[in-house]
């Protein structure tokens, strides 16, 4: 939408007012329509601008319309890893690490990860990056029940 700008005695640029008085007092209206009532109160054109795209800058003592700069297109925001279910986790190392039901059993029963298991229970969600969760994987690795590795699970892991 493009606004057109008027000096007025001198003035800045800017829009017409809604109404003006002439110096013997008499109400003047809808100037934009009125060509002989801008002039009679000393309206004088000065430029049609974009304000989305265009400003005017005094320079010196004049007026000149200039382009505003490119505003920055903001990046998106960075996609976070999703906060999982046990039970959607269980999954997601089953299909990323390639742990078969039996493996999953014999980890289970598995008495160097008890305190994994026990930890599992007691949590009421499963947070990536938390020190129980990536230790955890690298020690199901190292067990031999991530054939695919802890890498693949963490890389795996589902964002918003």
């Amino acid at each position: 939408m493009t606004v057109d700008l008027y000096r007025f005695n001198g003035a800045a640029p800017a829009s017409l007012p809604a109404e003006a008085r002439t110096a013997s007092g008499e109400l003047r209206t809808d100037l934009a329509n009125q060509p002989k009532s801008r002039a009679e109160l000393g309206f004088v054109y000065f430029a049609t601008i974009d304000p989305a795209t265009q400003h005017v800058v005094k320079r010196g003592s004049s007026y000149r319309v200039e382009t505003l700069p490119a505003q920055p297109v903001p990046e998106p925001p960075a996609l976070q890893p999703r906060v999982l279910g046990k039970l959607e986790f269980t999954s997601l190392a089953q299909a990323a690490g390639g742990m078969t039901d039996g493996m999953l059993v014999a980890a289970y029963k598995d008495p160097r990860f008890e305190a994994f298991w026990i930890k599992m229970q007691l949590a009421s969600e499963v947070v990536r990056d938390h020190p129980v969760t990536t230790q955890a994987l690298r020690g199901l690795e190292a067990a031999g029940y991530l054939p695919k590795g802890a890498a693949a699970v963490l890389s795996s892991w589902p964002v918003a």
